[in-house]
């Protein structure tokens, strides 16, 4: 067909070849019709030695609704495994239904599939299955996130101690905050058991930080009062008003040690790119080690004073770290001893995975303490 612009020849194709039906039907489809009729097919798609027109366009047909299950597969290795492979062939053709890939990459194709899993016909557990699907999708988003900077440690000892309430630090764009209702982390934890020891999936309050350092992603478990902290501090609001809205809304309030521990292991994990003050120029623009033992220090004094109410009069919280505390913590931290260290989940890259695109980080789990 000489009158068919390249431009209505790709979008025949694409119309047929994402077509849910039968190849015939695909081709008979008004859509794909109205650019080329089914009695001239011949024209734009000649023959093989061993195919006719139709059946060679039902090669690209067939393969499509395989290519998107592996695509989403890739993206969601939990889930595809927890429904077994009818289930997922059967949501997965749903979804893309729904759902068409519209982008040249393949790397958004699956950013809808949590909310449409909690509305599919057919899926048990669709809560569980919402919950997992969310958190898969968490990780690889903060896996394809753009490269920001990390927060420094010569960023952290360059604000002046009053200037920590006032500041805010800057989330990096891998950063991923999740409220759970169901055990999804935990069943996520034993995906790669080859016995398939898998938790029954059940209500399970939870609450999960994920951030990216050195290419490596990290699954961070956060109780509700630290993820209330770090979702003010994400959305822009001041270290003050981030950590008062955390005691205010905290029963039973975190302690010091507590919010410090909070604040090291965020910014171990990635969480932060720089530390901004109306009074202050952005720092933190290089990759960095961890904060030098008296950056640290120099911290959870200034976390205490605001913690304390100490720029409150009218405040009427008791101090939540006491001085014996501060050389306690010294003791530890200056002194080259260990802290204790919550447990990490490491989402790292794997050797296979997207097609095309590189692996997913969710094909290897290592647990780091």
């Amino acid at each position: 067909m000489a009158d068919l612009a390249l431009g209505g020849l790709q979008q025949w194709m694409q119309t047929v070849v994402a077509h849910s039906g039968s190849t015939s039907q695909a081709l008979a489809a008004p859509e794909a019709s109205s650019l080329v009729p089914s009695g001239r097919l011949g024209e734009v798609v000649l023959p093989s030695s061993t195919l006719d027109p139709a059946a060679r366009v039902g090669i690209y047909h067939d393969m499509y609704l395989l290519r998107m299950e592996e695509a989403l597969e890739a993206d969601y290795p939990g889930l595809a495994h927890f429904l077994g492979s009818k289930r997922w062939s059967r949501l997965v053709a749903g979804y893309v239904d729904a759902h068409p890939s519209r982008s040249y990459t393949l790397n958004v194709l699956g950013r809808d599939l949590a909310e449409y899993v909690s509305r599919a016909p057919r899926i048990s557990h669709a809560g569980f299955c919402r919950d997992l699907a969310r958190l898969e999708w968490a990780i690889t988003e903060a896996f394809d996130a753009d490269e920001t900077p990390l927060l420094t440690e010569d960023a952290l000892a360059a604000v002046p101690p009053d200037a920590w309430e006032s500041a805010r630090l800057v989330p990096t764009a891998a950063l991923r905050l999740l409220a759970l209702d169901y055990n999804a982390p935990a069943w996520l934890d034993t995906l790669r058991n080859e016995d398939h020891d898998h938790p029954l999936p059940r209500r399970r309050p939870g609450w999960v930080a994920v951030c990216r350092r050195d290419y490596a992603v990290y699954r961070v478990p956060l109780t509700r009062p630290a993820h209330r902290l770090l979702g003010a501090l994400a959305e822009g609001q001041t270290v003050g008003e981030s950590v008062e809205l955390c005691l205010q809304r905290s029963r039973p309030r975190p302690n010091g040690d507590q919010v410090f521990a909070w604040f090291r292991e965020w910014a171990r994990a990635g969480a932060f790119q720089s530390v901004e003050d109306a009074r202050l120029v952005p720092f933190g623009l290089e990759p960095s080690e961890e904060p030098r033992p008296d950056v640290r220090e120099r911290l959870v004094v200034e976390v205490d004073r605001v913690l304390g109410g100490e720029q409150d009069p009218q405040a009427e919280r008791a101090r939540l770290l006491e001085h014996r505390h501060h050389r306690l913590l010294r003791r530890r931290v200056g002194g080259g001893g260990e802290v204790t260290v919550d447990l990490v989940h490491v989402e790292e890259r794997a050797e296979t995975g997207r097609p095309g695109l590189g692996a997913h980080p969710g094909q290897c789990l290592v647990e780091q303490e």
